[in-house]
């Protein structure tokens, strides 16, 4: 499974001498921390992705980024070519790409650096969410770096971690954010937060669950939250017995999970979901289920399971 890394690249800022301050990057693991100016450096150092891609607009400080890498001295024509080119704003792949195949050589890697749009209006936002998306293939790994680059880029990454798994089948391996402003000791903490990404799962699950009315999707997320394998078995279950029109015995399944539910650790983000799951199948209270079934799946214009779960009168 190839394994590919994305980070942005930042527009210069003259206040801090045109360039991002130096860091050493802190991964919580006991090893010694990553200097460098550069979360994506260091996370590639770290994770040794099979690719890096590094993104940024035309004027976001290309140069700098490859005189990091030591290209300065090996390329003079073309780094004198693009700082000019990043200081009027107007730096192209095609001037991005000798450098990266550099910068590939120097990295022992396959290094892409690509343009994106600034993100000013609804157009270019979703050509920049295209563009990322046309990186991965069926099966390949992702690695998103939120650290530099403008403040609503973080933002289109998060639904770019929601579209990977399902358009492309690709894993979401992390999401990185460098805290800089929560430096300490001298060391700038790497806040892994592909945890988040189980809030988004839910939030799918329950989207799924509101138009199918198949219980069954809440099984995934259940145990990627930890939820115990026999109270996973007791809601799967339970939507097999929904779905083969075993009503009575569909909704013991769910009364019988409901109270192994209660019986689970603590967690935040059980917590969190716990009310809403409990929410949604509330249905089991009703003596007539079958009906508000029914109901649910007219709403949602789905007459074959209308017909399946409300009895008909002939």
């Amino acid at each position: 499974m190839p394994r590919k890394l994305i980070t942005i690249l930042g527009k210069a800022r003259p206040k801090d001498g045109g360039d991002y301050n130096s860091a050493r990057y802190d991964f919580g693991d006991g090893r010694e921390p990553i200097e460098t100016k550069y979360l994506g450096l260091a996370l590639q150092q770290h994770l040794q992705s099979d690719t890096l891609i590094v993104l940024g607009t035309s004027g976001s400080m290309w140069d700098n980024l490859f005189d990091s890498l030591g290209l300065y001295d090996s390329h003079p024509g073309a780094m004198g070519e693009l700082i000019d080119a990043a200081q009027n704003d107007a730096v192209t792949d095609a001037q991005l790409a000798p450098l990266a195949q550099a910068a590939s050589v120097t990295l022992g890697k396959t290094v892409i650096c690509e343009t994106i749009p600034y993100g000013r209006n609804e157009a270019e936002q979703i050509a920049i969410i295209s563009q990322i998306l046309g990186y991965f293939a069926k099966g390949d790994k992702a690695i998103l770096d939120i650290t530099h680059g403008l403040r609503h880029l973080p933002l289109l990454i998060e639904h770019i971690a929601n579209l990977l798994p399902t358009l492309k089948h690709v894993d979401i391996e992390n999401i990185y954010y460098g805290a800089y402003e929560l430096i300490h000791e001298h060391k700038t903490p790497v806040l892994p937060l592909v945890g988040l990404q189980k809030v988004s799962n839910w939030q799918n699950a329950l989207a799924a669950y509101d138009h199918s009315g198949n219980i069954a999707v809440f099984a995934p997320i259940l145990v990627e939250i930890g939820v115990s394998a026999s109270a996973v078995k007791l809601l799967e279950s339970a939507a097999y017995a929904e779905q083969t029109h075993r009503f009575r015995q569909s909704k013991k399944l769910v009364e019988n999970f409901l109270a192994e539910l209660k019986k689970e650790p603590e967690s935040e983000l059980l917590n969190l979901i716990r009310p809403t799951l409990a929410d949604r199948l509330n249905w089991i209270k009703n003596p007539l289920h079958r009906f508000t079934l029914a109901e649910q799946a007219l709403a949602h214009k789905d007459y074959l399971r209308v017909l399946t779960c409300r009895p008909l009168r002939l």
